[in-house]
């Protein structure tokens, strides 16, 4: 839109010399068509800046000439500076800015923090229920676009000058994607803490004999399968990925998070939720946090080995289950995966399907 606010400017010169060279410079009509010209674009659904800026130098530089009996020359030349000179302040101010935004956000590697899946034993990727994965992909979408926030950032790394010239100081529609206020995530909740501490019976070997779940028609699970779908859309947290260009090079990025407590129904009340990691550690391990899981609160978290339950379950989602789920008289214990949705494979660097971690669910019954 920087055309728009170069032809604005413009006619505001040529309105400030012709009306200085007939004599009319002080008039009220003068500064009357001075004000138009710079506020009428707001009624086009923009917002000029510059021109009012530089209406009001050449309204006082109309009057200080006229005072002075300054020639037309010389009105013009202090006209063609008092024209720039917005243009020099709005530029240099949207240049801080920029450079701002790209020391916030600036390309990171995401080589180290997502280190490539190992090949693991089991048939995770091959056997993984198809009808839930494309469940979950269809949830975040298709598209990598997520919206205004990964535009601007896109912008603000791959068509910088784009982006300068369409900052709203020289003039743009009040929806441009190109705004720098764009960059901003999201404002988030914090993260809920753990809403309790397992009960010591679930943590014994004894889980190896807990009862399996009741089928119930098609649906062996009932809710749990909607709740861990939810959970996993709430933690993957589609609107933070930011711009994704390679995997050397990411911005706006913020860490995965849970953002609300999971919810099974009203007949099982959740103790804790840890999040089961395979791909940085050798073996895998279970991370131990006093809020809900957080990736960059969960790199310095505590770590304990699986529990009976966690390792048989872990055996069964690496051979295609979504969801392991053991239920006895205390409770109620799930282990539902982490599964590469086709909106992860590029970051990961990880087939579609492959199992990337699990969460580890304990329930005690919700009243009688």
């Amino acid at each position: 839109m920087l055309q728009v606010s170069i032809g604005v400017s413009t006619l505001l010169f040529i309105i400030a010399l012709n009306n200085y060279r007939l004599g009319k410079g002080t008039s009220p009509s003068s500064i009357l068509s001075l004000a138009a010209f710079s506020i009428g674009p707001m009624f086009l659904m923009m917002f000029l800046p510059i021109a009012i800026l530089q209406a009001i130098i050449l309204a006082m530089l109309t009057v200080v000439c006229s005072m002075r009996r300054s020639t037309v020359k010389s009105f013009a030349t202090l006209a063609i500076f008092g024209s720039v000179l917005p243009y020099l302040v709005i530029g240099w101010l949207t240049y801080r800015q920029m450079a701002d935004a790209l020391e916030r956000f600036p390309y990171e590697s995401m080589v180290e923090r997502l280190p490539t899946p190992r090949k693991l034993p089991g048939k995770e990727s091959a056997t993984a229920e198809k009808s839930e994965l494309a469940a979950l992909e269809s949830t975040l979408g298709e598209n990598r676009h997520y919206g205004s926030r990964t535009w601007a950032l896109e912008s603000l790394h791959e068509r910088t000058l784009d982006m300068f010239l369409m900052q709203p100081g020289f003039g743009v529609a009040r929806m441009s994607d190109m705004s720098i206020r764009a960059l901003e995530p999201a404002a988030t909740e914090p993260t809920p803490a753990q809403p309790g501490t397992p009960p010591s019976e679930f943590l014994s070997a004894a889980d190896l004999t807990l009862i399996p779940t009741p089928t119930q028609g098609d649906d062996p699970v009932g809710p749990l399968s909607s709740m861990h779908r939810d959970g996993v859309i709430d933690f993957v947290g589609l609107p933070n990925f930011g711009f994704f260009k390679d995997r050397q090079h990411v911005s706006g990025f913020l860490a995965h998070r849970f953002t609300r407590t999971p919810s099974a129904g009203k007949q099982w009340k959740l103790r804790t939720l840890d999040l089961i990691g395979l791909v940085v550690h050798d073996e895998p391990v279970a991370y131990v946090s006093e809020n809900l899981p957080r990736m960059d609160e969960l790199r310095k978290a505590p770590k304990r080995t699986l529990d009976a339950f966690e390792l048989k379950g872990l055996e069964a989602l690496r051979n295609g289950q979504d969801l392991f789920v053991r239920e006895a008289a205390a409770g109620q214990r799930v282990l539902g995966a982490i599964r590469c949705a086709r909106q992860c494979v590029d970051c990961h660097d990880a087939e579609r399907g492959r199992l990337l971690g699990a969460f580890s669910y304990t329930f005690t019954r919700n009243g009688p």
